[in-house]
């Protein structure tokens, strides 16, 4: 597998029927590999790489096989499974990429935004219009995002200092820091799935929770449920990361309603006596897998919430010095 050497690989994977496409640093293009269960864990196996299909960080759409986004050249079109250029435009050159209702919705760096028909056949634009409230542009390489946005630290915990900024206004006036990053704002319901994978790397169960309530960071309020969309895409995580016994993935869904990849944490969340409680005793199968007892094909689990609370207790000052004594 190849990764870029430059500074950012920001968009989020696109996964279908075991395939997974990812674009790196927009200088380099992007690449496909098929995911191969077996006994001893996953594999990836190259299908493609190249540099002219949709790589830029405004993302990818499949629809029907086919994947639209921009390259640095503009908007363009391939084949999922081969990565062949079906079309290539100038267009409103790189930028993001969304769809509804049978059209791309394609907001250029440069501040342009176009509406151009979904189709492989050939690029067709229908029309094109340039929203009010530009950035004033100062520096030859700034460039227009779609706001608000999410402005975040590069290291920390418990949603410390993390803001959401609505103009390109308000973000001017931030100071410039690359303690910083800046990211898609995702409207959606957050959820964390929760994953066990046997000591070889095969998934045994992928528990989704929604965050009902979080608080500093803690889900306060949550409950599992079925879909088989998030147990679908946090299995698919886990394998192709390679990780083992309990790990966590977190989603949030974007403006469209897919669910987008938050983090990705190799450990035991905080959360998981909910997913205990819903029938799925990780830690007791994490430990059979550890000491070499064979683990069940596949876990279920039932819907279950849960509400966490504080709980004030009184005590007298002579029970506290008797204890301390």
């Amino acid at each position: 597998m190849r990764f870029a050497c430059g500074p950012a690989n920001i968009p989020t994977p696109v996964f279908q029927d075991g395939y997974v496409y990812s674009s790196n640093a927009r200088r380099f293009g992007g690449g496909l590999v098929q995911l191969h269960a077996s006994g001893e864990g996953v594999t990836a196996e190259e299908v493609y790489f190249e540099r002219d299909v949709p790589n830029t960080l405004g993302g990818q759409v499949l629809l029907a096989g086919y994947l639209y986004g921009t390259n640095p050249k503009g908007p363009a079109c391939a084949e999922f499974v081969t990565g062949k250029i079906k079309w290539q435009s100038p267009g409103v050159g790189p930028g993001a990429v969304t769809y509804a209702d049978g059209n791309l919705y394609l907001h250029g760096e440069n501040g342009d935004v176009a509406l151009v028909e979904a189709t492989p056949e050939a690029y067709r634009e229908k029309g094109r219009f340039t929203p009010a409230g530009q950035p004033k542009r100062v520096r030859a390489k700034e460039m227009a995002w779609a706001y608000p946005v999410v402005v975040k630290p590069r290291t920390g915990s418990g949603s410390r200092d993390v803001s959401v900024v609505r103009s390109a206004e308000n973000l001017a006036r931030m100071d410039a820091s690359a303690d910083f990053l800046v990211q898609e704002y995702l409207p959606g319901e957050e959820y964390s799935v929760d994953v066990l994978a046997d000591a070889h790397g095969r998934v045994v169960a992928a528990v989704p929770r929604c965050r009902e309530r979080v608080d500093s960071g803690v889900s306060v309020a949550g409950r599992t449920l079925h879909d088989e969309e998030l147990e679908r895409m946090g299995a698919a995580v886990v394998e192709a990361t390679g990780l083992t016994y309990i790990s966590n993935v977190q989603f949030r869904r974007d403006a469209a309603g897919r669910p987008a990849l938050l983090e990705v944490n190799p450990r035991v969340p905080g959360a998981l006596p909910l997913t205990m409680a819903s029938g799925v005793d990780m830690p007791r199968l994490a430990m059979d897998s550890l000491r070499g007892r064979p683990l069940p094909n596949r876990a279920t689990f039932h819907e279950m919430a849960m509400v966490r609370f504080l709980e004030e207790r009184f005590i007298e000052l002579g029970e506290v010095k008797e204890v301390a004594a």
